[in-house]
């Protein structure tokens, strides 16, 4: 009887071990273009390695679909410690400069109303006409109040993140200025919004994607280990409504559907290549992003930042601007 007992005992531990590797064991993502992308060779054991980070000159960055015309988008371009807000058009290849000498963070976003929404670097809202013509302030709060990572909820309201001494907000303000609607603890980094006035965001651990729906229910799209190689660095939606797009360090360009969770890599990242910002044409053929090219000739680490353009699926990839 004890041998019998001893049986079954450890064939149920096997059983129960088997459940929780089973459990553990994360599906496999499917790659549509991954490449041999070169990685760094990691250092021996013991081995100090010092590394200097230095920036190209010229950098372009934080494109962004113009929503009524998919031959143009705006970037930001730095030379230096100088920053433009330019208009491009893929199709003339001309160039609008918008605003020069700008203090312009994050990304801008093109609304269907004809302005540019964007963050200056006392964290306040402006926006901007697309021709350049006008631009208006937005919030004037004090020094203590941030406003972050704004996008167009509908013509004339303005979802972002507000944070001050009291916490973290999810907010929605219209363009005078007047707050209409928020929601303590949720934030809203790296936020985007789709055409139903849904949006996501990446969580406050960095851990995972968050849909809130215009009934103001959050649930979470997916979830990932939060570390410095897998963090996100920019999401679109697409024109369906059902897909969200988002980079991350290192790793790649990933599309994720929101009701089946499903994740697919559409292009791969790695040591010397890591995509950031992105957008999406209006009629979803279209992929812009900004492509960060790393070189480590010796022991400086060199990124340029450029803007890439590919079809929805990740194919036909190249620099706009060659």
């Amino acid at each position: 009887m004890k041998t019998i007992n001893n049986y079954i005992y450890t064939v149920g531990i096997f059983i129960f071990l088997s459940l929780v590797f089973q459990t553990c064991k994360k599906d496999k993502i499917e790659c549509l273009h991954c490449d041999k992308c070169e990685n760094f060779p990691k250092p021996k054991k013991n081995e100090l390695q010092l590394n200097i980070f230095y920036t190209a000159e010229s950098q372009k960055r934080k494109p962004c679909f113009n929503p009524n015309n998919g031959d143009e988008f705006v970037y930001v371009k730095e030379e230096g410690q100088k920053l433009k807000l330019i208009k491009y058009n893929l199709q003339t290849k001309s160039e609008t400069i918008l605003l020069e000498n700008t203090d312009i963070i994050n990304q801008p976003h093109w609304g269907s109303n004809g302005w540019i929404v964007y963050n200056d670097s006392h964290f306040q809202i402006k926006m901007m006409k697309d021709d350049g013509s006008i631009i208006k302030t937005v919030t004037t709060s004090p020094y203590s109040y941030a406003y972050k990572y704004p996008d167009w909820l509908n013509d004339s309201t303005i979802a972002c993140e507000f944070s001050f001494s009291k916490g973290l907000y999810y907010c929605e303000i219209d363009i005078h200025g007047a707050i209409h609607d928020t929601i303590k603890g949720i934030g809203f980094r790296y936020g985007v919004v789709n055409r139903l006035h849904e949006s996501v965001n990446v969580a406050l651990d960095a851990s995972n994607i968050n849909l809130r729906t215009n009934s103001n229910l959050t649930t979470q799209v997916t979830s990932f280990e939060a570390n410095g190689v897998n963090s996100i660095s920019g999401m679109a939606w697409h024109s369906n409504n059902q897909d969200i797009y988002f980079s991350t360090n290192c790793e790649g360009l990933f599309q994720i559907n929101r009701n089946t969770k499903k994740v697919i890599k559409v292009r791969n990242g790695c040591d010397t290549r890591s995509y950031l910002y992105l957008s999406i044409s209006a009629d979803g053929k279209k992929i812009l992003v900004e492509r960060d090219d790393i070189t480590k000739p010796s022991d400086v680490i060199t990124h340029e930042s450029k803007i890439y353009i590919m079809d929805i699926n990740g194919e036909n990839e190249r620099n706009v601007f060659e």
